[in-house]
C-alpha cells in the first residue's frame, strides 16, 4: 500500500481550496488502494469531519510557522514514521528553502503552484493547474522537476465526477440562482450580490440559495438579510453535497477559486468575481474561452452592476448554453487520474 503525506492548511485568510483540491488528489489515491495522511495546523471542525470520513488520517501541527525550516524539519519526521511514499504540499509559503530541506532527506514531493513563485524549484513534479500556466517561466528547476501545467490537470472531488448530468437542459424561464463566495468570503460579497438581487426586484418565484463556507463569519449578517428580504433566500453551511446545488441551480455566482473549475465541470453557467489574487485565471476564462461571465475585482464591483450583469444573462438563453458548453469543454473530469497515474509510475 503505497502512503501518501499531505502538507496543506485551511483558515479564514487563506480559505480551504488548498485543502480541497489535495482532497481530490487524496480521493483518488485511496480508490487505488492506497493511504492518505494530511498534517495540518488547527483545522475547522466541518473540515476535519470532512476528511475523516474520507478515511484521511489528520495529524495536527502546532506552533510551527508555515513554510519555515522547522515546519519543514517536523514534516519530515512524520514522513519518517509513517514510510511516507510521497509528500504533497500545498501552500504559498512552501518555498524553495522547505523544499530543498525535504529533498536533503531523500523523499519525492509533489507541489502544487499557482504562481509560479518559488526562486528554485526542488520538487519532483510542480503541478500549475492554471489557464495561463504555460505563460509561467518554469526554468528555474532541478533536471528531475517534471512540470505539469494546464487545466487538464484540474483536479475534482468523486462526488462530483459521480453526479454530473449529462445533456442538462438549460432552463428557458431560469428563476434559480446559487451563490456561493469560498470557504470564508472576508469581504462578505455575498451580502453585496444580495443586495444587487434585491435592487431588482425578483418576484416570488425565483428561489435564491446561499451557501456559506465554514469559516465564513457572517452568518448573523446575511440572516438579517434574510429575514427583510423581499425574495426567498435559502441559507446553507458546509455543505457536502454541493453536486446537488449545482444540478439545482440555473444561474451560479462565485469566486475564482476551486468551485469555479467544478461548477464549469457540472455545467452550470457561471458569473465570476475575483477575490484573490490567484485567481488572476478568471479574464481569461471568460474572454478567451468564453466559458464565464467575469465581473471583475471584488473591490471593483458594485449593486448596480452586478444585478445587470444577472438580468443579462437571465434573458438570454443562448450565452447560458454557451458558457455551460464551453465550461465543460475545458474541464474533462480527468485531471485527477492524469496526476495519480502519473506519480504512481
Amino acid at each position: 500500500m503505497k502512503k501518501l503525506l499531505i502538507r496543506a492548511d485551511a483558515s479564514n485568510e487563506i480559505g480551504i481550496g488548498h485543502i480541497m483540491r489535495c482532497l481530490a488528489l487524496a480521493q483518488e489515491w485511496i480508490s487505488q488502494g492506497g493511504a492518505v495522511y494530511l498534517f495540518s495546523f488547527d483545522l475547522p471542525k466541518d473540515l476535519e469531519k470532512l476528511l475523516l470520513e474520507e478515511q484521511i488520517e489528520i495529524i495536527n501541527e502546532k506552533d510551527v510557522a508555515p513554510g519555515s525550516i522547522r515546519d519543514a524539519n517536523e514534516t519530515i519526521k512524520q514522513l519518517k514514521k509513517f514510510e511516507i511514499d510521497i509528500l504533497v504540499i500545498d501552500g504559498y509559503y512552501f518555498n524553495s528553502e522547505f523544499q530543498k530541506e525535504i529533498k536533503n532527506h531523500s523523499h519525492k514531493i509533489l507541489l502544487f503552484d499557482d504562481f509560479g513563485q518559488c526562486d528554485i524549484y526542488y520538487a519532483d513534479y510542480v503541478i500549475n493547474r492554471g489557464f495561463f500556466a504555460n505563460s509561467v517561466d518554469y526554468s528555474n528547476r532541478m533536471d528531475y522537476t517534471q512540470v505539469l501545467l494546464g487545466h487538464k490537470y484540474a483536479l475534482l472531488r468523486k462526488d462530483f465526477l459521480a453526479n454530473k448530468l449529462e445533456n442538462k437542459i438549460t432552463a428557458e424561464i431560469p428563476t434559480k440562482i446559487l451563490i456561493t463566495m469560498g470557504g470564508s468570503d472576508k469581504e462578505n460579497i455575498v451580502l453585496l450580490i444580495l443586495n444587487a438581487l434585491l435592487e431588482m426586484e425578483l418576484n416570488q418565484t425565483f428561489q435564491v440559495r446561499v451557501i456559506l463556507g465554514p469559516l465564513n463569519k457572517n452568518k448573523s449578517i446575511i440572516t438579517d438579510f434574510q429575514n427583510k428580504c423581499t425574495y426567498g433566500i435559502e441559507i446553507i453551511t458546509s455543505s457536502n453535497q454541493m453536486y446537488d446545488h449545482f444540478n439545482w441551480a440555473d444561474l451560479g455566482i462565485t469566486s475564482g477559486g476551486t468551485t469555479l473549475i467544478e461548477m464549469l465541470y457540472m455545467g452550470l453557467p457561471t458569473i465570476s468575481i475575483k477575490t484573490a489574487s490567484n485567481q488572476r485565471a478568471l479574464k481569461v476564462i471568460s474572454e478567451d474561452f468564453n466559458a464565464t461571465t467575469y465581473l471583475g475585482e471584488s473591490g471593483n464591483i458594485n449593486p448596480e452592476l452586478i444585478s445587470r450583469e444577472v438580468m443579462n444573462l437571465l434573458n438570454d438563453t443562448k450565452k447560458r448554453e454557451e458558457l455551460i458548453r464551453n465550461g465543460q469543454k475545458l474541464i474533462d473530469g480527468l485531471g485527477t487520474k492524469r496526476i495519480v497515474q502519473l506519480i504512481k509510475e
